[in-house]
């Protein structure tokens, strides 16, 4: 886990999956994606997450301001 001041770079965990699913299937984002995209797919992307920092010791972390979460 990396801190700053403003912000808190960790790992995925299940908790991230219903804002992660909402982020993602915003209107700007489904322009990209060519629309809206299932809970199972974004779940799984967490999913893997989860088992690459178990397994490996590392993955791609997710961002969040500190002040918020």
């Amino acid at each position: 886990m990396i801190a700053t001041e403003r912000l808190l770079l960790r790992p995925g965990r299940e908790a991230d999956k219903p804002v992660f699913h909402a982020l993602a299937n915003t209107p700007a984002m489904m322009e990209h994606f060519g629309g809206p995209v299932p809970q199972a797919r974004h779940d799984a992307i967490i999913d893997r997450m989860i088992d690459q920092q178990a397994r490996h010791g590392h993955c791609m972390w997710a961002v969040e301001l500190r002040e918020t979460g």
